[in-house]
């Protein structure tokens, strides 16, 4: 089925509740609703309103709705206040009621034996009188004997003649008795009194419901009868559907719509279904069509036809697509979108399918409706290899990029080309790096902390993703080769200012070794204390003063903030705040960490549960131990590893 067009989207308030129908003056398109007071609604060809006021009934009580703000009206006369069922119409700016008694109507002090309301038109009637009411005004009639109302108006049946009053209020008369359905200057339908159905001196058919007239042309009619849409050809009607809601529906001379409860079917005059968009109130033009759903004004191109144009290359899993713009597609993350170009109203996108199945279904969807299409596929799913190599550091070596003391030297090379950005994730004893696949193969080098091993070979996880979501899991095992500390070194000397830090290193292409020594600058004494001067600042964060023998004085506690620790896998990760930029010393089980305060891990041992932090400042040490409970984060992250563990087995086929 083909896409209308969607030349605008425009925001239109009504409010909920009210009933609405497009009135076509000319090649103007008006929105009428059942409101008491509304404003001025033009919708093509371009929107105008004149007014933002708004006067609705809401049960027995009247809200006058502006700027979005509500206000409660009541009526407060006697025979209001006594009355279960009221019903209001406005005459020259004035709200009166309609007041239900039994079986009769009280309207300013008389009784009618009928009230009806159509959208904006309402009329009061009994044997020798009827008041109109439309377009904030009320008119009265005599000796009417029969009263309709249609989409043309109201139709006051007298003997002779009819007299019809349009919804914007103008009266016309006609020589003929019935329900006026339709009228210009040469023809009028009507329907009569024993429900047949004229055009002039014609008889077009009969209805035993409500007659009614979307459009007429040269030899062709499409009418309504009550629900049942009709088109009228040369002598005989067809039935177009049934469940039509004949205010919302419309009609011109190329065009049909019918509206149903969710549904707003588009036909041309060949009654071939050209559009199946949601429901609203419909306004059709020659070409162009109006949408009124959702608070929203939609401006449609239905006299081109656009088609979605699909194109699926099985052997690749590629799609290319075409569709108008103002539509988007709402589709399976695992159908990447490689290129979308929009040019002259068209939008190209192309998509590279990166599931398993068979069969995928995407939407081409908008505020107006949606069309779905199913794609189908023949290419097995994508997966890859991985193949490499774990080097790990003896002693205290650590990796020169990234932290840990063992690299994953290889690669991973994918099954077939794949046009869409991946992403590769990469676990090794409890350890996941991410890196981007770009290509068929793709050249690994991943920095891990590993301390314990059984054995020279390890397995190593690997997840392929794409936004988030799995392709395809599997895992490798990697041999492991231990990197010996070179016997070449070289010497490193740094100024700290109040400390010397001598490092001798020794490295390869992968791995650094540093043996470091901190020793003082100078001999200057400091002493700590309690109390301390806010008039000497050092950087603003120490404070200190010196003594008459020259001896600088800290306070003491002002160096070491806090400690952050955590367990995460097989490691423990401490990082250290300390407030002077000075060399530390970190203890935990048989492992230390010297340098400049950072992120420090160390391989987890649940015996111990003491850390110790030293800080160097000139030749003084400062020393402050940590307790944790590592055995039981031990026996907590234990539970964890192994219920992760299981998983990654699971979905890779091991149980």
């Amino acid at each position: 089925m083909d896409l209308p067009k969607i030349d605008q989207t425009l925001p239109l308030f009504i409010p909920d509740g009210v009933e609405s129908f497009i009135y076509k003056s000319g090649d103007s398109f008006y929105v009428l609703t059942s409101a008491l007071v509304q404003p001025i609604i033009r919708v093509f060809p371009s929107l105008l309103i004149r007014g933002e006021v708004w006067m609705i009934q809401r049960g027995n009580t009247i809200i006058e709705i502006e700027s979005g703000k509500e206000k409660t009206l009541n009526c407060v006369k006697k025979e209001c206040l006594e009355s279960q069922d009221l019903q209001f119409v406005t005459v020259k700016d004035n709200v009166m009621p309609v007041i239900s008694k039994r079986d009769m109507f009280l309207y300013n002090g008389e009784h009618f034996s009928t009230f009806k309301r159509r959208v904006n038109i309402s009329y009061l009637h009994r044997k020798d009188k009827t008041v109109v009411f439309t377009n904030n005004n009320e008119y009265f009639f005599d000796n009417v004997t029969d009263v309709g109302i249609t989409r043309a108006g109201v139709s006051l049946i007298r003997e002779g003649y009819t007299e019809l009053i349009t919804p914007l209020g103008d009266k016309i008369i006609r020589k003929i008795e019935g329900k006026i359905a339709f009228i210009n200057s040469s023809d009028v339908i009507y329907q009569d009194k024993e429900n047949r159905i004229w055009l002039n001196d014609n008889l077009l058919g009969f209805c035993n419901s409500n007659f009614d007239i979307l459009a007429k042309g040269h030899g062709w009619v499409v009418g309504l009868c009550g629900t049942s849409a009709r088109y009228y050809f040369h002598g005989n009607w067809i039935e177009l559907a049934n469940n039509v809601d004949g205010l919302k529906s419309d009609a011109s001379e190329n065009f049909i719509g019918l509206v149903t409860l969710n549904e707003s079917k588009i036909f041309d005059l060949d009654l071939r279904q050209r559009y199946s968009i949601i429901g609203g109130t419909l306004g059709i033009g020659s070409r162009k069509m109006v949408l009124i759903a959702k608070n929203k004004l939609f401006i449609l191109d239905i006299g081109e036809f656009y088609k979605i144009r699909i194109n699926v290359n099985k052997e690749e899993n590629l799609i290319s697509l075409t569709y108008p713009s103002g539509y988007s597609i709402k589709k399976n993350d695992l159908l990447a979108t490689t290129c979308k170009i929009t040019h002259d109203g068209i939008v190209e996108e192309n998509l590279e399918y990166l599931g398993h199945k068979s069969e995928e279904e995407i939407i081409v969807q908008s505020d107006i409706g949606e069309q779905k299409i199913l794609l189908s596929f023949n290419r097995s799913p994508i997966e890859g290899q991985m193949t490499g190599i774990i080097y790990i550091a003896e002693g205290n070596g650590k990796a020169k990029s990234g932290r840990g003391n063992a690299v994953l030297v290889g690669e991973f090379i994918l099954k077939q080309k794949v046009r869409s950005r991946l992403r590769l994730n990469i676990t090794i004893a409890d350890q996941t790096k991410s890196i981007d696949i770009n290509d068929i193969k793709t050249t690994i080098r991943e920095t891990f902390n590993i301390v314990y091993r059984n054995s020279d070979i390890f397995p190593v996880y690997y997840e392929l993703t794409y936004q988030n979501r799995t392709i395809s899991r599997g895992y490798s095992t990697s041999r492991v080769v231990i990197k010996n500390v070179p016997k070449m070194k070289r010497r490193i000397k740094i100024n700290r200012g109040h400390v010397l830090v001598d490092i001798e290193r020794a490295e390869d292409e992968l791995f650094i070794w540093d043996t470091v020594r901190v020793r003082p600058t100078y001999k200057q004494p400091i002493n700590f204390i309690q109390q301390y001067s806010e008039k000497n600042l050092l950087n603003n964060k120490i404070s200190f003063y010196l003594d008459k023998n020259g001896t600088i004085k800290l306070k003491l506690g002002q160096f070491l903030k806090k400690l952050d620790v955590w367990i995460e896998g097989n490691y423990i990760h401490v990082i250290p705040h300390v407030t002077l930029d000075s060399i530390i010393q970190v203890y935990y089980a048989t492992y230390v960490y010297t340098g400049l305060p950072e992120h420090i891990i160390f391989p987890l041992d649940p015996v111990y549960s003491k850390i110790i932090v030293k800080i160097f400042i000139g030749d003084v040490e400062i020393q402050k131990m940590f307790t944790i409970d590592s055995l039981k984060l031990c026996l907590k992250v234990a539970l964890q590893t192994i219920n992760e563990l299981a998983s990654k087995l699971k979905n890779i086929g091991l149980e």
